[in-house]
């Protein structure tokens, strides 16, 4: 079975890592700050296609921030985007071309120094999107070795049968 589909109004949520310059007697200290991210999908959704009554989240669907991170006794190194957008969706189910977002999906948030794909779509609903997939069989089981045993053999056991020709040749 899939996952809820994303639409407008679900979230997108991370834990973001910003650089903070703590003051300090000898000047400012980039310090790595984890900072949430909560941010509610409602831009590059389709336009078309519905999902309960509002529009399907897409890969490419962004989601803002809410609220916004805020330094913590510092500022920013570099002001965040408070920006998520979906980079995974579906194999299988397209929404005007673009894979459908589903909850569980990956996201790349405002991350430091680099924006990172640590963000999870989080949907809820009654529509769910996805692929099902059979089970992969299992190979048939060979069939078990059967151990054959004489009945009245025509040699007794440990007897070695030697060839005429072989005995000439030594």
């Amino acid at each position: 079975m899939g996952q809820p589909a994303a639409k407008a109004g679900d979230r997108i949520v991370a834990q973001d890592i910003h650089i903070v310059l703590m003051p300090s007697p000898t000047g400012p200290v980039p310090t790595p700050v984890t900072l949430p991210f909560n941010g509610i999908i409602n831009s590059n959704l389709s336009s078309d296609v519905f999902i309960e009554g509002k529009p399907a989240a897409t890969v490419n669907s962004i989601a803002i921030n809410t609220p916004p991170h805020i330094p913590p006794g510092g500022s920013f190194q570099k002001p965040p985007s408070n920006q998520g957008k979906i980079i995974v969706g579906s194999i299988g189910v397209f929404i005007n071309g673009k894979p459908a977002a589903r909850s569980g999906d990956t996201a790349i948030t405002c991350n430091d120094p680099l924006d990172a794909p640590v963000g999870k779509v989080v949907a809820t609903g009654k529509v769910f999107i996805g692929e099902t997939t059979a089970p992969i069989p299992k190979p048939p089981t060979p069939p078990p070795i059967m151990e054959k045993k004489l009945i009245n053999p025509k040699w007794k056991p440990y007897t070695i049968i030697t060839n005429p020709r072989w005995e000439s040749v030594k």
